[in-house]
């Protein structure tokens, strides 16, 4: 079902056939009851408490078929996050910026059975500038954002939080422009890349990374570029542009911070003692945690990694013989927002199409105080 015959079915489903019983709904009302109708069908499909049959994600094939099309991969690299209690360390893995909710997660990790894990240290050197995704003329919508001449991310339909910050949505052009990495700013943001070498110790050009992800509340766009390629001069250049007429635009200019100088820590093995590998995860309560890492038969080791969630991190926790290079995650993402005027449908598999529209069509009905909004809701549950 396409966006348009949604929000026909949303109308019939309010309206009556050519009725007009209730005021007419604007295109982005049936948008935000549609995005909001999704957000709940995906909700109750993996919460198992969410639904008559007390099933979850995966615990029927209907469960499977409703979410199949948001179930996705991703790897990520971890840092070195300091030492929890005595002997215990965290590895911290960023989520991804379209993440919803977790099934499993695997550790990619470095195992050294008799010696312990040594530190490095290194320091990386960039610039900070953030970009306000505030339009400076109201209803305008951001275009593009570049540097001089050479744009690096642009949509002529605009470009939300989410679409700037995800990396996959910038040209090729931006690795000559050594732009490291994008993320919404949030409490003093940072993201830094350390490739490291030394000669006495494991090679770490994939594996020494440091990042640390802000919270994506914030309506901001922080940009990291090498020191060495622009002066404190340079600008970035974003320029806005009327949704209703394209010869008017805004043009805005953010300067670049002075030069910072990070430190970096990471752990590092040995040359050659080292052991990679991959083991599965589990999850353990914050309070919890302590008892379980004091455990000597509980506690986390190289096979038995524990970890667990807190703000935007997964934080794997490791002792001295072992730390994590990588997760790898598989989750179920968050859908793109349905959007008529840009031609946005929705992602899930077909056959929920009709059970998202009739959640939407329960809502308006309630919030108009319909009196079929009762008769509404039962053919909703039936639809279970």
């Amino acid at each position: 079902m396409t966006i348009e015959e949604m929000h026909i079915a949303v109308n019939l489903g309010v309206q009556k056939i050519a009725s007009f019983q209730v005021d007419n709904l604007l295109p982005q009302e049936i948008d935000h009851e549609l995005n909001d109708a999704m957000e709940s069908f995906i909700k109750q499909r993996y919460n198992p408490m969410g639904n008559k049959y007390r099933k979850g994600f995966e615990q029927s094939q209907k469960r499977v078929d409703d979410l199949r099309a948001l179930v996705v991969d991703g790897r990520i690299k971890c840092f070195y996050a300091g030492e929890s209690i005595s002997g215990f360390y965290i590895d911290r893995a960023p989520l991804p910026n379209d993440y919803m909710f977790l099934i499993n997660a695997l550790s990619d990790n470095y195992y050294e059975c008799n010696a312990a894990v040594s530190y490095g240290t290194a320091t990386y050197t960039y610039k900070a500038m953030e970009v306000s995704l505030t339009p400076p003329v109201e209803g305008y919508v951001l275009k593009s954002i570049g540097i001089d001449n050479t744009v690096f991310v642009s949509d002529d339909n605009g470009m939300s939080l989410e679409y700037v910050s995800n990396a996959n949505n910038y040209s090729d052009s931006t690795s000559s422009l050594n732009l490291t990495k994008i993320a919404p700013a949030g409490s003093n943001p940072k993201t830094l890349t350390v490739q490291v070498t030394t000669g006495t110790s494991y090679n770490l050009t994939d594996l020494a990374n440091s990042e640390t992800t802000p919270t994506s509340d914030s309506n901001k766009l922080v940009l990291l570029i090498d020191s060495e390629i622009y002066g404190n001069t340079a600008n970035v250049k974003a320029t806005w542009v009327s949704p209703i007429n394209s010869a008017l635009t805004a043009e805005v200019d953010y300067p670049f911070a002075n030069i910072i100088e990070q430190p970096v820590t990471y752990r590092v093995y040995t040359a050659g003692a080292g052991t990679r590998q991959r083991e599965n995860m589990s999850f353990v309560q914050h309070d919890d945690l302590y008892s379980l890492l004091s455990d000597p038969f509980n506690t986390t080791t190289y096979d038995k990694i524990k970890y667990t969630i807190q703000e935007n991190f997964i934080d794997v926790h490791s002792d001295e013989t072992f730390f994590t290079t990588f997760v790898d995650i598989k989750y179920i993402r968050q859908p793109k927002r349905m959007d008529k005027s840009l031609g946005v449908g929705c992602e899930l598999a077909p056959h929920t199409h009709n059970e998202i529209v009739e959640m939407a069509v329960q809502s308006i009905l309630e919030a108009i105080s319909d009196p079929r909004y009762n008769t509404q809701s039962r053919e909703v549950l039936g639809s279970e």
